[in-house]
């Protein structure tokens, strides 16, 4: 697994980019993990992070769930993940 300072300059990077929600909202878990959980600050941070420089406004949490529910079946993030609380696929029996 890569380190947490890593991790948090590519989700920077890669949300600048305007990268694919699945994917960023996986790089800032990485960041922020403990134990393979990211258990977030609010819904409304992960919206605001998962916010790209070209969208219009912030993240819906529609758009938040849906990039949940998409990194979730890529196997990114373990089934049962909410907004508040990110579980890593690689993280096996952490959770």
């Amino acid at each position: 697994m890569i380190d947490k300072k890593t991790a948090q300059e590519l989700a920077e990077r890669y949300r600048q980019a305007g990268g694919f929600r699945p994917f960023l909202l996986t790089l800032l878990a990485l960041a922020h993990v403990e134990g393979g959980v990211w258990e977030t600050p609010s819904k409304a941070a992960v919206r605001r992070a998962l916010t790209r420089p070209n969208d219009e406004e912030v993240c819906s949490e529609a758009d938040a769930e849906v990039a949940l529910v998409h990194a979730v079946r890529m196997g990114l993030l373990l089934e049962g993940s909410t907004l508040r609380r990110l579980v890593l696929a690689s993280a096996g029996d952490a959770a």
